[in-house]
């Protein structure tokens, strides 16, 4: 006997995406208008946004009267400018965090349909990051973590165009996406935005090694010239003890024998399957959707991965939200 089919709302629902992402969409929201700022991050960060707004210095982020030079200022500028429409209110900042969330989705099918992934496989990786524990949290977080995924996921869009015949067209695009990294979580943005694109000639045979790894540079190049142009005047107006703290402290200083958040070199490996709940506990239920792929796609999942999470397990200072990349489909 074969199983009837599903009638009612229940199958509208199964059968119909765009009632599943309004669901998604209304679940998502509750946190963004009735949850308080949740100390520490969140009461600092919208605090360096007030200051800004309070004193008209968008140049360099301050804090209880002293330059903040934890963060870079991408973010904050990008509060103060919802709040120049809004007016000040912390669900405004975290709409912010919620609609960056979700520019993801596009990106990340763009990205998966670039990359061969077959349309199953590409529909599954969108509810994978939609529905798990990690996407969750920041989504609704005044935090950093949803914009420089954003940023990555342009920046590995751009990446397969590389070695095309529009690579002009993906320099520029990788630039600025990395550049845009850079001004909201520092350096670490170029590692995890160019990987990819430096062991492209491994997940894709036929580029040339040497084209792709120059254009590449370009790119960085670019990025880093987008990166000084906030840095210097914010290091010349600020002064020497600044500009150490965002040119090494904040970079250098994590690296080795941190200043904060030191961990042992395990420390993400069990803190990784906890930010992908609920999918773990369904792990080798998903070969119809991988199945979709292919070897480019597979080897790409792997350059955007296993390199960077080898690389932040080896750096002293480490955090849940240090570690979290974009996802990949599957």
């Amino acid at each position: 006997m074969t199983a009837a089919p599903h009638t009612g709302f229940i199958g509208r629902f199964r059968e119909e995406p765009r009632l599943q992402a309004l669901a998604a969409l209304l679940l998502l929201l509750p946190p963004v208008f009735f949850l308080f700022p949740v100390p520490i991050d969140e009461t600092r960060y919208l605090a360096v946004a007030w200051n800004m707004r309070l004193s008209g210095q968008w140049l360099v982020p301050w804090l209880d009267g002293a330059p903040y030079s934890d963060k870079a200022p991408l973010l904050f500028w990008l509060i103060n400018l919802v709040w120049a429409v809004t007016g000040v209110h912390a669900w405004a900042a975290r709409l912010l965090e919620l609609l960056l969330a979700l520019a993801t989705l596009p990106l990340l099918a763009s990205l998966g349909r670039r990359l061969g992934a077959a349309p199953a496989a590409v529909q599954a990786s969108l509810w994978l990051w939609l529905g798990c524990a990690a996407f969750a949290v920041y989504a609704g977080t005044v935090m950093f973590d949803m914009l420089l995924t954003l940023c990555t996921l342009v920046a590995w869009r751009a990446t397969p165009a590389l070695t095309g015949r529009r690579w002009p067209l993906a320099v520029v695009a990788m630039a600025l996406a990395l550049g845009a990294g850079t001004l909201v979580k520092g350096p670490v943005a170029l590692l995890v935005g160019g990987v990819p694109a430096l062991l492209a000639p491994w997940w894709r045979p036929q580029t040339r090694p040497l084209a792709t790894w120059l254009r590449l540079l370009a790119a960085l190049l670019g990025a880093v010239l987008l990166a000084l142009a906030w840095a210097l005047p914010a290091a010349r107006a600020s002064g020497t003890q600044y500009a150490d703290a965002i040119f090494l402290r904040q970079t250098l200083g994590r690296v080795v024998q941190s200043f904060a958040h030191a961990r042992p070199w395990w420390w993400y490996l069990p803190i990784l399957p906890a930010m992908l709940l609920p999918w773990v506990a369904a792990i080798g239920r998903g070969e119809a959707a991988a199945a979709g792929g292919s070897r480019m796609l597979d080897r790409f999942v792997a350059a955007a991965f296993v390199p960077g999470f080898v690389l932040f397990s080896l750096i002293s200072g480490k955090q849940p939200h240090y570690r979290k990349r974009p996802p990949t489909p599957p």
